[in-house]
């Protein structure tokens, strides 16, 4: 009976000195959830744009169209929320502000063929909203698709660089898709990095100008980019 007593103790002896140890090292391993609950963070893109430009005027038969291909630096600021759910199941909110782009076309007149014009689109896509759906391979690492939408402002800028009376300017607001995918690998608890693409377009932007001096052209505008960019992440 003295033998089973004595053995028990000295079970429950190495049982507190071996939590007393662990506790003086630490927790074993801790778990990284990046996204989950409140984030917020900053990254910069290439933005691989194919804008589409063309103009026509009633009293000439032939129509100008030009596409001009062109890859810029975009820069984006995010707040977000994210849960986890069961069986790993993810689903995000995202906001972001995006700096704006520029497209330019240079072309000749399309009755007095000797005018030269620049034909100027700002596009400022200020903010977008965009729902991240994805799954928790492990606490670590976060693979999501994107759909949403962005508030994009679109000011078109006419310069008659021969003839000042040629200029003219025009501006709307329109809402673009976006669709695409990411992934985000949390370093700590807190500190994250993400790779993001996403594909996004934008409606026609028609204007109609009755200026004499431009003989009532129709000016059309469309553009779509794909994105690339990496951003680090903040889960509060």
């Amino acid at each position: 009976m003295n033998f089973k007593v004595n053995k028990l103790s000295t079970v429950l002896l190495l049982l507190s000195t071996g939590s007393s140890f662990a506790g003086a090292m630490g927790p074993i391993a801790e778990d990284f959830y990046p996204k989950e609950g409140v984030y917020l963070g900053a990254g910069v893109s290439a933005s691989i744009n194919n804008n589409k430009f063309s103009t026509s005027a009633p009293s000439v038969a032939n129509v100008l169209n030009i596409s001009a291909n062109n890859t810029t630096a975009l820069g984006n600021a995010f707040l977000g929320y994210g849960q986890t759910f069961l069986n790993n199941l993810y689903l995000g909110g995202e906001a972001n502000l995006l700096t704006p782009r520029v497209a330019k076309f240079n072309r000749n007149g399309l009755i007095a063929t000797s005018t030269v014009f620049e034909d100027k689109y700002t596009i400022d896509n200020s903010f977008s909203l965009d729902l991240l759906p994805g799954y928790r391979l492990n606490s670590s690492l976060l693979v999501y698709g994107r759909v949403g939408m962005a508030f994009t402002n679109v000011h078109m800028n006419q310069q008659g660089v021969t003839n000042a009376e040629q200029n003219l300017a025009n501006s709307a607001n329109f809402v673009n898709g976006r669709f695409g995918a990411g992934i985000t690998y949390g370093f700590t608890k807190h500190f994250a990095a993400s790779v993001d693409y996403y594909y996004t377009y934008a409606p026609r932007f028609g204007t109609f100008s009755a200026l004499p001096t431009l003989a009532n052209q129709q000016f059309d505008f469309k553009t779509s980019s794909n994105v690339i960019g990496m951003s680090l992440v903040y889960t509060v």
